[in-house]
């Protein structure tokens, strides 16, 4: 095809981016009668000990040791590996120890040798169901009730399912059914308890638990699921009482005896929750941790000077005691008192006997230097630190970051990888692999990080309003505002999760809930400003314009540096015909505060609307020259430029915007659209190259990458096969511009029938695109299929009037018909 249709197709793409046994080997034919029983018996004694190693290590399973267990499973699969109850329990093995990704590996495994396994399914369940992904949850469960109708493990996790989703009756049926074959059922207890919740019928649904778990008082997760009714009943006593049942368990467990002090903090007893604490360092007297967890009480609610000097008198009692010193530097560094920090730090690190403690105390130095934005120095001292332990977990994260800071993902991803071969539980690596593969725009992967994290940590509600923002991406709103909701259960005053749910049903049209979401952050103290803008995004997108200009200016007034409230004021006037207003506004925020970037970008946008083009760039360019390194003003400006019929400005802009943001994909993909706008093919094809090299998953740069050596280089053979191999990602997409980038570079190649199967996969999204019926019209022209040649190619002429290229390609395609 030619360059206008390359043109029209990847800026179209862009915009809609967003048990078998082992076999004994036999003898030959001439010893067979000799070797035979040499060879039954060399059989038999293999699976003796395979049977042994796997008997041993389910039963060093059952009793909790777990290392040995994986020992003697791994020694059964040696033997055979095609053990897959071996391998289906060092999966078990690693859910115990926190690995949920080599878990899931392994009941994945599992289940491609024998696809129903009924514990791999169950397993698999859970783990997606811990991460909010409710349709794969319900999907393995009905796998394994395939299998076996009345298991009550599958029914239980089928009723939580329908529980996540609201169909309470559902939910109801399958936990009353497990209940009736085992009455103390965990599971199906917690979806019957979900289920009165949501009847408000918390008394009943508190007197269950107190009925499950009186006589069993090693039953911990019905208690903490009672103490969570509890707190919001805010009954302070019955959550007390159901924790110290829990001491008197586990009397050693420190995490009980925090989480009671922090409900007594937030229930104002503020006295009992420290001498709870301090009993606690009484208590357990060798565990620094309880001692650190006093201190960071005394920091949070009496003062940070009283906290010191306790800390101070622990480390006097152990002078040699690292970890109390480490919680010292942590302490000055939460209150930014970082030359204390960098102090404590480096008399560790100097004076410690313990070398591990010396290296700890370097990168957690490295650590508070990129927090402080040194990020020489902190590369400096993970350099060090890696040449003495190449596989230092703190120092290999600390590099991840610095690399995600340059834009070297995948060089950041490996280091992370790193760390989670030896620690596959490793929070902070996860979140990072999750965000550096979303910096990349492979949100799928992202995905997956993020719910080995949940499913790790599954309070961490961080990682589940990220996952809840690529869903939001990928236009699954539903299962975003699920994620969302999740949090505000457990907090319901959580800003951030109030402030994406009134996203989600903004963009779901669901104004009424969106205003009520709104409404809820103004009552949130410290967020009337945001609370204002809120309310004025659901006024815009009611069309009540001037309510919606009174909501921003509320929220500006509550906070003068709220860009977002700036923002509505200016779109508001523009919405009301008040162009002058919104110029009036900015130049007067100029004029008070010169160095206001927000000001002059805004200003610039303004002027671009109102077609007033010197004025927009100028406003721009000074923008630019405030801020260098925020890519909006040269995108803005580069806009502008293509608008204006200037496309070779808006390369020279966007080359500018790259030489302050070397890296960015964004003003990459833009500068390769704008050189295929002034027909410099090579220049766009190097651009989206080099974006590639950054982004290897990025599908939008592959896509245009490889439309371009279908449309202009097609020739080269080498080039060819290289698109091709390129795009072979898409085989099973759903984007109809890659399955036509597909289609097209089959064509090319000659492979006219797989050509169009590809291409009528994209027409039937995009039935009215010129370019694809032109495509798909060519395809079935050179497969010899007449009649649908001509049918797509007279709509493709219809469709693309105005564009002589496609036309007259199609005219001579008919006319040789």
């Amino acid at each position: 095809m030619t360059s206008a249709s390359t043109v029209s197709r990847t800026t179209a793409t862009r915009s809609h981016t967003a048990g078998a046994g082992r076999r004994c080997r036999l003898a030959p034919r001439a010893l067979l009668a000799l070797l035979l029983p040499l060879a039954l018996l060399a059989c038999d004694g293999a699976e003796e000990r395979e049977a042994a190693y796997f008997n041993r290590g389910k039963a060093l399973y059952e009793t909790g040791d777990y290392s040995k267990a994986a020992l003697e499973l791994k020694n059964a699969r040696q033997i055979n590996p095609l053990n897959f109850e071996a391998l289906y329990y060092l999966g078990l093995i690693a859910e115990k120890q926190g690995n949920f990704r080599d878990a899931f590996n392994a009941y994945q495994a599992v289940l491609e040798q024998k696809p129903a396994h009924v514990g791999a399914n169950l397993h698999i369940g859970r783990i997606h169901l811990m991460s909010g992904d409710v349709d794969k949850a319900k999907a393995e469960a009905a796998k394994a009730l395939e299998a076996e109708p009345e298991n009550i493990e599958a029914r239980a996790l089928r009723g939580a399912a329908y529980l996540r989703e609201g169909r309470l009756a559902e939910a109801r049926a399958d936990a009353l059914f497990t209940l009736s074959k085992d009455r103390t059922n965990v599971a199906a207890t917690s979806v019957l308890v979900g289920v009165l919740e949501k009847e408000d019928k918390t008394a009943d649904a508190i007197a269950l638990l107190k009925k499950t778990t009186a006589g069993n008082p090693k039953e911990t997760a019905l208690r903490l699921l009672l103490i969570e009714l509890y707190r919001r009943q805010k009954d302070v006593v019955g959550i007390e009482t159901v924790y110290r049942e829990l001491f008197a368990t586990e009397p050693k467990n420190l995490s009980y005896r925090t989480d009671l002090a922090r409900f007594l903090v937030a229930f104002g007893e503020k006295d009992k929750a420290e001498t709870l604490l301090r009993e606690t360092v009484a208590t357990l007297a060798e565990d620094e941790n309880a001692k650190l967890v006093l201190i960071d009480f005394l920091a949070n609610q009496r003062s940070v000077e009283q906290a010191e000097g306790a800390l101070k008198a622990f480390i006097k009692e152990r002078p040699e005691n690292a970890e109390l010193k480490f919680g010292l530097a942590q302490l000055y560094v939460k209150h930014a008192q970082h030359d204390k920090a960098e102090a404590v730090l480096r008399e560790i690190e100097s004076g410690s006997k313990v070398k591990s403690a010396g290296i700890r105390a370097r990168t957690t130095l490295a650590r508070l230097r990129l927090m402080k934005g040194d990020a020489e120095a902190a590369s400096a001292l993970v350099k060090q630190v890696l040449a003495e332990d190449s596989a230092n977990a703190d120092a290999l994260v600390t590099r991840a970051r610095l690399l995600l800071r340059d834009g070297k993902r995948d060089q950041a991803i490996a280091d992370l990888r790193h760390v989670l071969r030896d620690n596959p539980g490793n929070t902070e690596a996860l979140g990072l692999v999750a965000e550096a593969h979303l910096r990349g725009g492979d949100l799928d992967l992202a995905a997956e990080n993020l719910r080995l994290l949940l499913a790790s940590d599954p309070r961490n509600d961080e990682a589940r309003l990220m996952l809840a923002r690529i869903h939001i991406r990928q236009r699954n709103h539903d299962r975003a505002i699920s994620l969302v909701d999740q949090v505000l259960e457990r907090s319901p005053q959580a800003v951030d999760a109030l402030r994406l749910r009134e996203e989600i049903l903004l963009a779901q049209r669901k104004l009424e809930p969106a205003m009520e979401t709104a409404k809820r952050l103004l009552k949130i103290e410290g967020e009337k400003s945001r609370g204002y803008v809120s309310i004025g995004r659901v006024y815009q997108a009611e069309g009540k314009h001037v309510e919606a200009l009174d909501a921003f200016r509320k929220g500006y007034a509550e906070d003068r540096t709220s860009t977002l409230a700036l923002t509505g004021i200016v779109q508001s006037h523009l919405a009301l015909k008040q162009a002058d207003e919104a110029v009036l506004l900015l130049n007067g925020l100029i004029k008070e505060s010169p160095q206001n970037v927000y000001a002059y970008n805004l200003l610039g946008e303004v002027y671009a609307t109102e077609k007033a083009a010197p004025k927009a760039e100028q406003a721009f360019l000074q923008a630019a020259k405030l801020r260098q390194d925020w890519t909006l003003p040269y995108l803005n400006l580069s806009r502008l430029m293509l608008a204006e019929k200037k496309p070779d400005r808006a390369v020279a802009v966007l080359k500018s915007g790259l030489e302050h943001a070397p890296g960015d994909a964004t003003l990459q993909l833009t500068l390769a659209s704008a050189q295929q706008a002034v027909k410099d093919i090579d220049g766009a094809i190097a651009t989206y190259c080099s974006v590639l090299e950054g982004n290897p998953r990025m599908d939008i740069a592959a896509n245009n990458l490889a439309a371009l050596i279908a449309d202009y280089k097609y020739e080269d053979q080498q080039d060819l096969d290289s698109a091709l191999q390129l795009a072979q990602r898409f085989q099973n997409s759903q984007n109809p511009f890659y399955l036509d980038t597909l289609g097209w570079l089959n064509y090319r190649k000659g492979d006219y029938g797989l050509a169009v199967v590809f291409l009528a996969r994209a027409i039937e999204a995009r039935p009215e695109n010129p370019h694809v019926n032109f495509h798909l019209g060519m395809a079935h022209y050179k497969a010899g299929n007449q009649t649908e040649a001509r049918r797509y190619l007279e709509k493709a002429i219809k469709l693309a009037e105005g564009d002589t290229e496609i036309v007259g390609e199609a005219k001579s395609a008919l006319q040789a018909l």
